[in-house]
């Protein structure tokens, strides 16, 4: 598992989870990039490649914090929302 900021190859690139890839897993087994705060995921023969989402700033248009469970033993990824006080 690698976390980045951004991409596998630039922490300063954008990569939604629209442009998952089938071939991204093969760099890493399960890359998890954050640079975007949009909550996504795509699973492969190859692999895991995931954004978990933001927990204090979400830019999906939920104010709900986002958040990801990995489950390496049967190679799944569940996505959870949680409702949190934005007036605070």
């Amino acid at each position: 598992m690698k976390v980045v900021r951004g991409h596998l190859d630039d922490p300063d690139r954008y990569t939604y989870p629209s442009e998952f890839t089938e071939s991204m897993p093969s760099i890493e087994e399960v890359p998890i990039m954050r640079y975007t705060h949009i909550q996504g995921h795509r699973i492969s023969a190859d692999g895991i490649i995931m954004n978990p989402g933001s927990v204090a700033q979400p830019r999906d248009g939920s104010p709900d914090a986002a958040f990801a469970v990995v489950d390496l033993d049967d190679w799944s990824v569940t996505e959870q929302r949680v409702s949190c006080d934005t007036d605070r």
